[in-house]
């Protein structure tokens, strides 16, 4: 009778080894980008004013990079450079897609960006390009579209911003399913949200001015409202994906908009936060900890249907934080913040786990970037990439799983205009063309890039731009011209900058 039980729960078991490997015989993508995240801004790293169980979890299950860069400190740059595995300026896509009209008006005006010390740059009329035409080229091939090459079905959710010409929408460039939403989490004036405004800040001003103050969506060209937050709805959005594709082989893509401004978090997460007394700070971490309840709820999906031994999951920011929340320690320890080249600005959260390839509890420490994503993914899935899209990422999974001990990445460059940065082994260079400025670290002994050795070591200086100008000898010509720089502090500056403040310009 024994030994009747003994074969029977054999073949139960095997049973149910057979089942797990059907459910999970190909591999699901799961990309999750959030906006302007801080690398402080999760408790993995730290951050004990905030709870993110669930985004830590995705480290903590695999891998966690501590140096892991964006490929631009501002949107749709960065994200052109993680969809395509380029660096951005490869394909002319360097410059933020919007017309110079629109940044004169974040910044108040022609007279007032000139007086707070604005560079405006005025573009002859016949080089200014339509917004519908600042797109991604077409010829670049798209993770999405590589991945639809090889049978995948693809839904996205959230924020595009790599092209808003039709030929550049979502489902035009690989997607089966797409929902875009509004930069509002909810309405203005509903009660169940707090909000904090930055009377400070003319691109927030303009912000709350854009689109009436109400949350909306576009689902596959159709107009919908959400019945909840944004946050909330992206996620449902990705549940829903996740649950109608199970059987197949799926990517899902969810570029959130959170913590991006306007600060706006529902009531329910405001209120368990009553451990910080500053307002703006409360509510900018209840949109986070929003954030990372939406992640728990694709995380669990995954495991609810089986899906998450072989499922991809990488999670991710396009930037760092803002410097204009003033709010302090987001980039810890890294100086700077988005719209600047300092480590803040572009060093973000990077996670990754697959718990049928990866190590449980893996910190890699050299430097990788979200470029990297787009042959990780490939290589993972078994997709193929055409001859002719040189990448500059690296498939970093034998890194991760010890089967090449290289380094991924012996130099990073970015570059906006005259605004430039290199990393290359432990030194770290930034050139403001504008203000005809040089600051060189070693960002091994100096990780808050504090202490300038310009001057005591211009034969590593000259290095160093001797090899960003071999590099951009390579990028063709940006293909639009930006709006204009802005100034931006070195550091965060809870309640403004002082007058002594160091300041580097950027160019969007």
């Amino acid at each position: 009778m024994m030994r009747k039980n003994l074969l029977t729960l054999i073949t139960l078991l095997l049973a149910s080894g057979i089942c797990a490997a059907q459910q999970t015989s190909h591999v699901n993508v799961v990309l999750i980008l959030a906006d302007d995240l801080g690398y402080n801004d999760i408790s993995l790293h730290g951050n004990n004013l905030v709870r993110t169980p669930n985004i830590d979890a995705i480290g903590r299950n695999g891998v966690q990079f501590t140096r892991g860069h964006a490929t631009a400190p501002v949107c749709a740059p960065s994200r052109a450079g993680l969809m395509s595995g380029r660096f951005q300026q490869r394909i002319g896509m360097e410059n933020f897609p919007g017309p110079v009209s629109m940044f004169i008006m974040q910044a108040g005006g022609r007279d007032a960006a000139i007086a707070k010390g604005d560079i405006v740059v005025d573009i002859p009329a016949d080089e200014v390009v339509p917004p519908a035409q600042m797109s991604i080229p077409l010829d670049t091939v798209l993770l999405s579209q590589v991945l639809k090459a090889n049978n995948y079905s693809n839904g996205g959710f959230g924020k595009w911003n790599i092209g808003s010409g039709p030929q550049s929408a979502p489902l035009n460039r690989g997607f089966d399913d797409y929902t875009s939403t509004s930069i509002f989490y909810g309405d203005a004036e509903d009660p169940g949200f707090e909000s904090a405004k930055l009377p400070w800040e003319t691109i927030d001003t303009f912000v709350w001015n854009l689109g009436g103050g109400k949350k909306s969506a576009n689902r596959n060209g159709q107009d919908i409202v959400p019945d909840e937050d944004i946050t909330a709805f992206i996620a449902n959005e990705g549940t829903r994906f996740i649950e109608e594709h199970k059987d197949d082989p799926f990517f899902l893509y969810l570029p959130f908009t959170a913590p991006h401004t306007p600060l706006q978090a529902p009531k329910f997460y405001y209120d368990r936060l009553d451990h910080i007394a500053d307002h703006k700070t409360r509510v900018y971490y209840a949109m986070i900890e929003s954030l990372d309840d939406a992640v728990g709820k694709i995380t669990e999906k995954l495991q609810e249907l089986g899906l998450d031994e072989n499922t991809l999951v990488i999670f991710s920011s396009d930037n760092g934080a803002a410097e204009y929340t003033r709010i302090p320690n987001t980039n810890q320890p890294f100086r700077g913040s988005k719209l600047t080249h300092y480590q803040g600005g572009v060093i973000v959260p990077f996670l990754m786990s697959w718990p049928a390839q990866i190590e449980p509890g893996t910190v890699y420490h050299h430097p990788v970037s979200l470029t990297d994503i787009y042959p990780t993914v490939a290589a993972a899935t078994g997709s193929s990439i055409p001859d002719d899209q040189i990448l500059d990422g690296k498939d970093l999974l034998p890194y991760i799983k010890g089967e090449n001990r290289g380094i991924p990445h012996q130099t990073l460059i970015w570059r906006g205009g005259e605004t430039k940065a290199i990393l290359q082994g432990d030194y770290r260079m930034q050139i403001d063309g504008n203000q005809q400025k040089i600051v060189l670290y070693n960002v091994r002994d100096d990780i808050g890039e504090r202490h300038n050795l310009a001057e005591e070591m211009p034969e590593k200086v000259q290095e160093l731009q001797e090899e960003l100008a071999n590099i951009e000898a390579e990028f063709p010509p940006p293909l639009w011209p930006t709006g204009f720089y802005i100034r931006v502090t070195s550091d965060i500056w809870p309640y403004g900058p002082p007058a002594d403040a160091e300041y580097m310009y950027f160019s969007p």
